[in-house]
């Protein structure tokens, strides 16, 4: 129980350390949902806006997520990178909405605020003291690297779900059970898909090696047939519609 605690506290000054971050490179201006000039850039962003806006004024239909009138042929939402997961979150809200709304500031902010709380904790696994638990996090907080998508590619600045990847295959002794193994890895695979389809590559290459380290330690028939079972859930679905598509 302390452990959670110590855990649960490292993670929110993380994330607190994360999202002060944020404020300090791009101002709080941006958060307001109102506040849509800083996305008509003339580049990505105006995609990733105008993805949005088309598919809140789209109809429902299925599969969700499509969008009409944006190109002659309905096209999805994970085409314009307009982050799904909020698009459809926000569409659901939309007729309570102001008419002008966006949620790409929304996304940037929380998107440091997870990064500092995950880089925390990865931290912490290693490091006891908590000095150098958030000087190394604030490091890892104001990377170029999200810096840069935030205003170029925004859905690619969730570079968050990366580091929960990290953070789950460094705690691997903690989701032992074929069960844990399967949901837990399922809510990433799910949430990368719902961000961006390169999130969802890059998440198949953390559990290969989630499993490789529970491979090692166990050494036994059992881990092998437990991390095949695990991998066939993950990647054959995705191989069988990349089949299909192409």
């Amino acid at each position: 129980m302390k452990e959670k605690r110590s855990s649960f506290i490292c993670f929110f000054i993380g994330a607190i350390i994360g999202f002060i971050c944020f404020a300090l490179v791009y101002g709080c201006l941006v958060i307001n949902p109102t506040y849509d000039d800083w996305l008509w850039t003339g580049r990505d962003l105006n995609q990733h806006y105008e993805g949005w806006l088309f598919f809140r004024d789209s109809d429902w239909s299925f599969p969700f997520g499509m969008i009409k009138g944006l190109t002659i042929e309905p096209v999805s939402i994970i085409y314009t990178d307009s982050i799904p997961m909020f698009a459809i979150f926000f569409k659901i809200l939309s007729p309570i909405l102001p008419e002008k709304f966006q949620y790409f500031g929304i996304w940037g902010a929380m998107c440091l605020f997870l990064q500092g709380g995950f880089a925390a904790l990865i931290v912490k696994k290693y490091v006891k003291n908590y000095f150098f638990i958030f000087m190394s996090t604030i490091f890892i907080s104001i990377s170029t690297i999200t810096f840069q998508r935030m205003f170029e590619h925004t859905a690619l600045a969730g570079n968050w779900i990366i580091l929960m990847s990290i953070c789950i295959c460094v705690n691997h002794e903690k989701f032992e059970s074929l069960i844990k193994k399967i949901i837990i890895w399922s809510i990433v695979v799910a949430i990368s898909v719902s961000v961006h389809q390169y999130y969802v590559v890059m998440t198949y290459i953390f559990i290969a090696c989630f499993l490789l380290i529970y491979f090692l330690k166990n050494k036994s028939i059992k881990a092998i047939l437990n991390s095949i079972s695990v991998l066939a859930i993950r990647v054959y679905p995705t191989i069988d519609k990349l089949h299909k598509k192409y």
